[in-house]
């Protein structure tokens, strides 16, 4: 019979372990449909067969693998399994092994309700699929590469809030899939929804999902938020917390809610090759069973990884944990290989058990001299492979929890004195463990696989009957003269027993326990990104000042009150405007706002509106892509300008609605209007309006009216012209007004103030309109 290598096995692994994939819908059901996922048995009579004829006439002619090289030849991602969003509803079910990070699936796209002060539309909803066993949870959340601290008193609807910098904007709900209603904040909020309507039957037993809402902010919010999940793996079974097989505790395998979740890769691998159940989906992995799986062997490979490790910072850390998202679709015997690699591990099925090693060579089972080997029968032996088939430095990417879970490199390792042998070229081997997000365990794992690697030599021989006892994974202890060894050590990687003489046929590699050893001395400098965002710093107005202006006219006379707003206009990249405001200093009421769009004048002046001997206070804010800020209130009291008998020379038209009147839907609906009956030659005339308006009810969007004015000449009306208009968008009282100017002969001259658009009625919304049309000069 021949006993086999891990390498070898790996292949035999996955057709013990084989489950074919299940999909999870796109929206939660009473219960997961049913599929096959089932393990798949050993046809041992044909496949046995046909690997006992091929390798047993092989043995001699075998190259026994380092543990790096089993490890390169089949690569790995080096990031985490999910790093987007999957969505559709066809995508294999999934599960957490450890501490690991997910997109997770998309349950739904995304949602929208609800209205934040005049935001329509104003929160997202995310619904995210993390698991389909039970029992995991939820240790972090990342969003837009920050992670993001959930913590205080539950929202009544979208349960714990946010800090930080997206306090009030985002909150998250999570369920562990022991739920077994629906959740009533997307019951109450999208139990209507015109697609994808949330019911009562969406309650994802089973399932571990989580909800988050977003409160819409564009200066946070560049796009839809991006979503990690740092999650702490399902309950697995722990044969050493199990009393009634050998070990101490309550674990009991026919009973999961004995379980508990657990870092350790050993652990992990057991359960696989026993199988993990999936609720309505069968059993996942190699449905081995428990006498398949030797305790004394596996409690030592469990042990060996929970062995604390001393830090160079300080403290001690378990030596090998592994974490890892499972889906259903990959190979059992695959996610063996990715665990395994993250802790030496290695793995050999002898005599239809399957034996486990983590870390380095363990304890001689056999001490052998030259007088052992059987010199009748044909050796081999291969001291060290050609220099362009070894390594003497290597590198790693591991999926690093402080950098969001991306994958990062590994300090890599070199050795002057191995390039030196190798012809002073340096060759490294890449590693990729996608199991190990731990980056000082990283270090150590790399440290084992290449000092492993430099261990060249290789011997085939024969040993007497009583080396029987050898197994793949055993290592023998050999002192011989002839190739000046001094018990030195030797992996058994395979093993050929002639069932007529009982010789036993063995490949040796060359082995040392101390590859596998560490020292904090041996740890390499390493730093992690910081994930946290560096926000943007708002942009402000440079050099904005507020003065109090004169206008005055050709004669240099002083005719009218005005502010003057300075900036500095000068390399504005990117800024578009600059919007302003002005308020009354005394009581704080907003009287002007607008915006420029030359931001290089540096100037603008207002006069319109402006009262003499007035403090008016003034800021400015850029418009730009990015997070702006506005500038200090900055104050300026006007000039006693008043008007003068220059401004009052001539006949004056008013007309007065006091108000306050609804504004109706109604487009051209006047409210009042005037005319100044002949208009004489050579004469200048001043027109304007003043008006209180406020956004009180009606719909979406701002009302607008409009200052109209026509000229009737030679009989004939001309058409209306707009003048100016004013936009309802405050909620309190604004006082908004426009003034203009006309000149000429005319029979008539009308005015009047109507409405533009408004999509729903204004209750009292107008009031103390006040139209005038002024006769200022007469030439």
């Amino acid at each position: 019979m021949v006993q086999l290598v891990s390498l070898i096995l790996t292949g035999i692994a996955a057709l013990l372990a084989f489950a074919a994939p299940a999909h999870a819908g796109p929206v939660f059901v009473a219960a997961l449909s049913a599929g096959a996922g089932v393990g798949a048995a050993f046809a041992a009579t044909t496949l046995g067969h046909f690997l006992t004829q091929t390798l047993l006439g092989r043995l001699l002619g075998a190259v026994a693998l380092s543990a790096l090289q089993a490890a390169l030849m089949k690569p790995a991602t080096p990031g985490i399994t999910t790093e987007t969003i999957r969505s559709g509803g066809v995508n294999p079910s999934s599960f957490l092994l450890g501490r690991y990070a997910t997109e997770g699936d998309e349950v739904c796209p995304p949602m929208t309700h609800g209205k934040a002060d005049k935001t329509p539309n104003a929160y997202l909803t995310y619904v995210i699929s993390l698991g389909d066993i039970a029992g995991q949870t939820l240790s972090r959340v990342i969003i837009d590469g920050e992670y993001t601290t959930f913590t205080g008193a539950a929202h009544a609807d979208y349960g714990t809030p946010a800090t930080g910098r997206l306090a009030g904007y985002a909150w998250i709900k999570y369920y562990d899939g022991t739920q077994v209603v629906a959740d009533p904040m997307l019951l109450a909020k999208y139990a209507g929804y015109p697609e994808r309507p949330w019911l009562s039957d969406m309650v994802g037993t089973g399932i571990c999902y989580a909800i988050l809402t977003f409160r819409y902010n564009r200066e946070l919010y560049q796009s839809f938020p991006r979503c990690r999940f740092e999650i702490d793996g399902i309950k697995l079974y722990d044969p050493r917390k199990d009393s009634t097989v050998g070990g101490s505790g309550a674990h009991r395998w026919a009973n999961p809610a004995t379980w508990e979740p657990t870092n350790n890769p050993a652990v992990m691998a057991y359960n696989i090759k026993r199988g993990i159940s999936l609720p309505g989906l069968g059993i996942w992995g190699g449905d081995a069973a428990a006498a398949d799986l030797p305790l004394a062997n596996w409690f030592t490979g469990m042990n060996e990884a929970d062995v604390a490790e001393a830090l160079a910072a300080g403290g001690t850390e378990p030596r090998y944990r592994a974490g890892y998202e499972v889906t259903v679709d990959k190979e059992p015997a695959a996610v063996i290989e990715d665990l395994l690699r993250a802790c030496l591990g290695q793995v050999a099925e002898v005599g239809g058990q399957w034996k486990l090693r983590v870390g380095g060579a363990g304890l001689p089972v056999m001490f052998v001299t030259d007088d052992d080997i059987i010199v009748t029968k044909p050796q081999d032996y291969e001291p060290f492979p050609a220099s362009d088939q070894r390594f003497n430095g290597i590198d790693a990417r591991f999926p690093d929890p402080g950098t969001g879970w991306e994958p990062k490199a590994a300090p890599p390792r070199y050795n002057a004195t191995w390039e030196a042998e190798d012809g002073n070229k340096r060759r490294v081997a890449s590693l990729d463990l996608p199991a190990c997000p731990y980056p000082d365990q990283v270090q150590r794992v790399m440290k084992g696989y290449i000092a492993d690697d430099r261990r060249f030599r290789r011997h085939n021989l024969t040993l007497p009957p009583d080396a029987a006892i050898l197994e793949p994974l055993d290592t023998i202890s050999w002192t011989s003269a002839r190739n000046g060894y001094t018990s030195k050590l030797f992996d058994v990687t395979e093993v050929q027993d002639d069932v007529r003489t009982l010789l036993q046929g063995v490949a040796l590699r060359e082995v040392d326990p101390t590859d596998a050893s560490w020292s904090t001395a041996l740890e390499l400098p390493y730093s992690t990104a910081s994930s946290i965002a560096v926000p943007l710093t708002s942009q402000t107005v440079e050099s904005f000042d507020l003065q109090a202006h004169t206008i005055t006219d050709a004669g240099a006379l002083d005719r009218r009150p005005a502010l003057k707003l300075l900036w500095n206009g000068a390399e504005q990249d990117g800024v578009t405007a600059i919007e302003y405001e002005v308020r009354v200093a005394a009581t704080a009421v907003v009287v002007k706002r607008g915006a420029i769009t030359d931001v290089g004048a540096g100037a603008l002046i207002l006069a319109e509106g402006i009262l003499p001997s007035t403090a008016y206070e003034a800021r400015m804010r850029p418009v730009v892509a990015g997070p702006v800020a506005w500038t200090a209130w900055d104050v300026a009291t006007t000039g006693a300008v008043q008007l003068g008998q220059i401004d009052l020379d001539g006949s004056v038209v008013k007309a007065v609605l006091v108000g306050p009147v609804d504004i109706p839907t109604t487009v051209g609906y006047v409210f009042l209007s005037m005319s100044t009956g002949p208009i004489s030659p050579h004469h200048l005339w001043r027109s304007g309006l003043s008006a209180e308006v406020r956004k009180n009810g009606g719909g979406p969007g701002d009302a607008i009216l409009a200052f109209e004015q026509r000229y009737k000449f030679a009989g004939v009306w001309s058409a209306w012209v707009q003048k100016g208009t004013v936009t309802v968008t405050a909620v309190a009282w604004d006082v908004d007004g426009i003034s203009s100017g006309f000149a000429g002969q005319y029979e008539d001259v009308e005015f009047r103030l109507s409405v533009v658009s408004n999509a729903g009625t204004r209750v009292q919304s107008l009031r103390n309109v006040y139209m005038t049309a002024v006769n200022v000069v007469k030439s």
